[in-house]
């Protein structure tokens, strides 16, 4: 209530009006202050990520499962110590509207992680997985599939590391004895081999992989290889997807030049029309040779062996594809070339690789190439 009297004048010595707005101002600064200096210790507590008894720059591996809430990527975090509290981290998350792009999979940490190196690994994804490289050539057995992983497992400790594969040849061995030859190649009733369905190429595995994992890369891409393959004229012939198979591994141990495999295909396709034995020594080495690899002198016994695999004694082709085959050889066995050859006989000079063709028996068993 207004003084009665006079009209009441405020005294300005007593209440200045440039006092009162300089203490609104003051007011005013001192809230703001106070405001910061709260934000400021509700941020560096947020982002202080190690706690007081978890020892800092250790490595942990954090998994994030598919579908994993920002709530249960936190709580995941904070029990392994790469975040300090999983409350404060996932508030911050929330302040800063991080957590919807976080990606499934295997992290490796180290504890005391500070908020943006989480939030940005988290948001770019795992790393790819470790791989290593395997090649296994044309041409080889499952046994020399399995000497080669354990002959690549023998060298990778050289360094001291675990070694690669993480399994050895034999697990490799018998994981292939549980697989059959897909049933769209036609392979004969009771068929067990998977010998010529492993495609021979250069792999890029995962350390972490198992056989299970190689032969499915195996078969996969020996059915991208195949599956592209004209096998019109070998329909024609009367052969099946799986007989082809046969005849591409015994091409493959055959020819040493890519131009010349149509042509063994020419011998084998017209032997077997004659009714001819195939003579082919390749399966017979198949029938004798062993783990350690494959036997290249043949004796006069190995000659005489009593095997289905023996094509110098019994009709028609051998029960199983005898190798591996590439592409190229996959190819000619399914297009062989249009020549009546009969017969052919390596060139002694191994390294020139080629061959002497003829439909002549005595030009065949005449050819200087015999007496190399």
């Amino acid at each position: 209530m207004r003084p009665v009297g006079p009209e009441f004048v405020p005294d300005p010595l007593l209440d200045p009006p440039h006092q009162r707005g300089m203490r609104r101002v003051v007011s005013v600064l001192l809230l703001a202050c106070a405001v910061g200096v709260c934000a400021a210790l509700v941020a560096l507590t947020l982002s202080f990520q190690s706690g007081p008894d978890v020892k800092p720059g250790m490595r942990v591996r954090v998994e994030v499962p598919s579908g994993a809430s920002a709530a249960t990527v936190a709580a995941l975090l904070a029990e392994q110590g790469v975040v300090s509290n999983k409350t404060t981290f996932l508030a911050r998350l929330r302040v800063n509207g991080d957590g919807t792009n976080f990606r499934a999979g295997t992290y490796t940490f180290l504890t005391g992680s500070s908020y943006n190196t989480v939030v940005r690994r988290l948001a770019d994804g795992p790393p790819p997985p470790a791989t290593f490289k395997m090649t296994f050539p044309e041409g080889e057995r499952v046994v020399d599939y399995a000497r080669r992983i354990d002959d690549e497992r023998a060298s990778s400790q050289s360094d001291g590391l675990a070694p690669l594969p993480a399994y050895t040849g034999e697990q490799y061995t018998q994981a292939v004895k549980s697989y059959r030859v897909p049933i769209k190649y036609r392979p004969p009733a009771g068929t067990t081999s998977m010998e010529g369905f492993l495609f021979p190429a250069t792999y890029d595995l995962r350390k972490t992989s198992q056989p299970a994992d190689l032969i499915t890369r195996q078969m996969d891409a020996f059915a991208q290889n195949f599956d592209g393959i004209d096998l019109s004229f070998a329909r024609s012939r009367n052969l099946t997807p799986y007989e082809v198979v046969i005849i591409a591994s015994m091409i493959e141990r055959e020819a040493r030049l890519d131009s010349e495999r149509p042509l063994i295909a020419a011998v084998i396709y017209n032997r077997l029309r004659k009714r001819m034995t195939l003579g082919i020594d390749a399966t017979i080495q198949y029938a004798v040779s062993g783990p350690s690899g494959w036997k290249t002198s043949l004796t006069q016994s190995d000659l005489a062996i009593d095997s289905p695999y023996n094509s110098r004694t019994k009709m028609g082709l051998p029960p199983t594809p005898i190798a591996n085959p590439g592409l190229a050889s996959l190819k000619a066995a399914a297009q062989p070339a249009n020549k009546d050859y009969l017969y052919y006989v390596a060139n002694p000079d191994s390294s020139k690789g080629n061959h002497f063709f003829t439909n002549s028996f005595d030009a065949f068993t005449n050819h200087p190439y015999q007496r190399g």
